[in-house]
């Protein structure tokens, strides 16, 4: 998010310049909130993608760990746990 707010904040600057291309032309002060929201939500859906696949990528090698190391009680256990959740007494 951060390199968002830094492209952003560049982006600013050079429209101050007249420097900011936008397609054939030079952006104005008009483009710029487009512009950063653009970049913003590319940013966040990018970050999320990735967050998605690590996560998968990660769920797959504790199983294939498990696995591997015959611990197939662990993974039984692991997925009940996910199923079925402890209830808490009240």
């Amino acid at each position: 998010m951060i390199e968002a707010v830094a492209e952003s904040i560049t982006a600013l600057a050079l429209i101050a310049m007249h420097r900011e291309p936008l397609g054939s032309a030079r952006a104005t002060f008009g483009d710029w909130p487009e512009m950063a929201s653009g970049t913003l939500f590319w940013r966040v859906i990018a970050v999320v993608a990735f967050a998605l696949l690590l996560a998968g990528v990660v769920q797959l090698v504790r199983y294939r760990l498990l696995k591997h190391a015959h611990r197939d009680h662990t993974v039984a256990a692991v997925h009940h746990e996910i199923v079925a959740p402890h209830k808490t007494e009240e």
